[in-house]
């Protein structure tokens, strides 16, 4: 008997619903736009030749935005607990609520680390460096940017930072509290109004897309778990909660962000605080 195709079955297993017919669904035409063949691959790969010739795109060795206005805090450095990787695996639980206690400035120095921080600085032609973090990239190209949303970390005031991970320093971005209004802006909201800090990941597109084209989104969004799943070990390393949120309203998020939702868009945010 010829297998049946797991596709055919769908409305038969989930249901029928004319609203998510599998018809001219965008998700399967992005995810066949977006492969790669082997007879097209030059064609299809050919944008590096763009990054190798202009000097206009050194900034890719970069991958950070650069904002000199805002007043800007230094990290301590990140401190990493002695506790094996295996063991911290089978730490590891989501959790929706924490309690009402902040959490240290070097905690929050580590995960922000831990998330996207620099490992490696090689000079490169022209007196620039092209640096290493501690999640992979496609083209070591970063598309991702960090922000923190502050409610409770002893020596920070409440407020909206961004990561700058070539200074490991956190620029402020608004000076006032933002967890009512993420919070808001997520489906389950407790876990950031109960947080002592929410990271958030937004993404810089076309950082990646001049090079992979359709398939930089792909690789955009794997590097978003990279990160997220670094953050996750790391407050686990460190004995505090954390949840990964991905259900959220994205035009909210944007909005508070300060990113237009097209060029630039929220992918993934982590919840951390003390359990």
């Amino acid at each position: 008997m010829s297998s049946i195709k797991t596709v055919n079955a769908a409305e038969t297993v989930y249901g029928e619903d004319s609203r998510r017919r599998l018809v001219q669904d965008p998700a399967e035409a992005y995810h066949e736009a977006s492969k790669l063949f082997k007879q097209l691959g030059l064609r299809q790969t050919d944008a590096h030749l763009l990054q190798e010739d202009s000097n206009a795109l050194i900034s890719t060795t970069r991958s950070v935005k650069s904002w000199s206005q805002l007043t800007s805090l230094v990290l301590p450095p990140p401190a990493f607990s002695d506790i094996a990787l295996g063991e911290i695996l089978l730490r590891r639980r989501s959790q929706g609520s924490f309690a009402a206690k902040p959490i240290t400035l070097t905690q929050l120095a580590t995960l922000v680390f831990a998330a996207c921080g620099v490992t490696k600085r090689t000079p490169i032609a022209g007196g620039d460096e092209q640096v290493f973090r501690t999640a992979p990239s496609g083209g070591a190209l970063y598309p991702l940017d960090l922000y923190v949303a502050v409610q409770r970390v002893d020596g920070l005031a409440p407020g909206l930072y961004y990561y700058n991970p070539l200074e490991h320093a956190l620029s402020v971005v608004q000076p006032k509290d933002v967890t009512d209004a993420l919070a808001d802006a997520c489906i389950y909201p407790q876990a950031v109004q109960t947080s002592s800090a929410t990271l958030v990941l937004s993404a810089m597109f076309w950082r990646s897309r001049f090079k992979y084209r359709l398939r930089a989104y792909r690789f955009t969004v794997l590097e978003a778990g990279h990160v997220a799943q670094n953050v996750l070990l790391a407050a686990t390393s460190l004995g505090l909660g954390a949840l990964p949120l991905g259900g959220f309203y994205d035009g909210a998020v944007d909005e508070l962000l300060g990113v237009d939702g097209a060029n630039e868009g929220v992918l993934y945010a982590v919840a951390v605080g003390a359990p």
